[in-house]
């Protein structure tokens, strides 16, 4: 790990002053996204703007890696498409391609949605995601 300084990328006047091309950012960014799914099975979890710098050269810079993962050669094959997918604009395609990854259809979405607002306590409170794991949850399976 190293310490890295730059210019956070949605800061847009900054850039603009610093002679940045912000098409080439673009192309920059969409290219380190993409090779660290697609060639180097891994993600970062969390690249929302904040964590993103613009560097000399127009490098872009992440930061904060509390929330990474790695890919399974399957889930590569499977981006892969969706990327196809969705650079010819495949709507309906990109939809089975999700729905393909594991992503509910429409109906069983609809299903889920209907029990959770029925599930809701008598207070009006929110129920729980089934899904989200607690800090037991967690621990049992670590």
């Amino acid at each position: 790990m190293e310490r890295i300084q730059g210019i956070k990328i949605y800061g847009i006047a900054a850039l603009d002053a610093a002679g940045y091309d912000r098409h080439q950012i673009a192309l920059n960014s969409a290219h380190i996204i993409m090779k660290e799914l697609l060639k180097d099975a891994f993600f970062h979890a969390d690249p929302h703007p904040g964590n993103l710098v613009v560097m000399p050269g127009t490098v872009i810079g992440a930061m904060d890696f509390g929330k990474v993962g790695d890919l399974s050669d399957r889930d590569r094959r499977d981006l892969t498409h969706l990327f196809i997918l969705a650079m010819t604009q495949d709507t309906d395609g990109i939809v089975k391609q999700f729905i393909r990854m594991g992503a509910p259809s429409r109906t069983e979405r609809r299903g889920a949605d209907v029990k959770e607002l029925t599930c809701a306590d008598a207070d009006g409170g929110i129920p729980e995601d089934p899904h989200r794991k607690t800090g037991a949850a967690k621990e049992s399976e670590g």
